[in-house]
């Protein structure tokens, strides 16, 4: 069923193990607020949430019990898929209203709220959710829907650069993960150490058959930094529609398109990181020429490997 079927409706990449070195590389990679809006959205995610999270979950970065993280994983990753899904749905609305293109943001947002999705019910083929776990991932999604929806329709950017900071302390935590499973001598390693992969995460990205947990771990923590960029990324384009110049978020400079016109302000990029750039010339130069206004930041994650472009509607312009 690996080879032939597909878990889940969007598309996903397929890591290589050079792509997910360089992932875990950028795990200390952060945004450092700018703006009134950054630093409000900062400190609601960093002392409104996560820390009073890691007390709910009993989580500590030194050496943390494999108890605190089965919960700790099935609600941060109940929540998660929450963001993407309520932007795409007013990214939609508004194409609707205003009888314009959306030129990729839904598409792109999607697939975020999908493969958050997916990385859920691979967490729960380890797990068991608990009646606690349960009214907890119930709670988040009362609380925070409104939340993210009113922020959405008063100052859009402002949900995306939340939404990058949730993706920072997810990449902090699963990094950590990661690192205490491949430590000797820590709880972690001594009990997750030798477990087998699920078989839905093998197949959601082609995983080897003797795959272990921790492989898994790491195709998450790929993905989540991804979601990371892509969010800080689109707090710098425009929220109406794709603009003109755009930052490479994997990229310490700015960078415009091959073919960009009309305003040349450069801006600053979304994090900072000193790794290569993810993303191949041939592609941006395609997208750049079919349509010079959209960004070439990003790219999809495709199921046979190789890298396509993410933002359907910029290889088919009727999106």
């Amino acid at each position: 069923m690996r080879d032939g079927g597909k878990f889940g409706r969007q598309q996903n990449h397929i890591w290589s193990a050079s792509e997910l070195d360089r992932a875990l590389a950028t795990a200390h990679d952060k945004h450092q607020p700018t703006e009134t809006s950054d630093h409000l959205m900062h400190s609601i995610m960093y002392y409104g949430l996560y820390h009073p999270f890691n007390l709910v979950t009993g989580y500590r970065e030194n050496d943390p019990s494999p108890t605190s993280i089965a919960w700790r994983l099935i609600v941060l990753e109940s929540f998660a898929g929450v963001p993407g899904f309520v932007a795409a749905g007013m990214r939609h609305f508004r194409s609707l209203r205003v009888l314009e293109r959306d030129y990729g943001w839904i598409h792109t947002l999607l697939e975020e709220a999908e493969n958050e999705r997916m990385q859920l019910l691979v967490c729960l083929k380890m797990f068991n959710a608990g009646p606690v776990t349960r009214l907890m991932c119930v709670g988040a999604q009362v609380a925070m829907t409104p939340f993210l929806m009113a922020t959405y329709i008063i100052k859009p950017k402002a949900m995306h650069r939340f939404v990058g900071y949730l993706e920072q302390t997810t990449c902090s935590t699963y990094h950590n993960i990661i690192t205490h499973i491949e430590t000797p001598g820590t709880q972690l390693h001594a009990e997750w150490s030798e477990l087998d992969a699920p078989e839905l995460a093998k197949g959601y990205w082609k995983l080897e058959d003797d795959a272990k947990w921790v492989d898994a771990l790491r195709c998450i923590y790929a993905d989540e930094s991804h979601h990371r960029d892509v969010n800080h990324t689109f707090c710098v384009t425009s929220t109406t529609r794709w603009t003109r110049t755009t930052p490479t978020p994997s990229s310490s400079s700015t960078k415009r398109t091959p073919r960009a016109r009309g305003d040349s302000r450069r801006r600053s990029v979304c994090c900072t990181s000193t790794g290569p750039p993810r993303w191949r010339e041939s592609v941006r130069d395609r997208a750049s020429r079919l349509h010079p206004r959209a960004p070439t930041s990003f790219l999809a994650r495709s199921r046979d490997g190789g890298w396509q472009h993410t933002l359907t509607s910029l290889l088919h312009p009727h999106v």
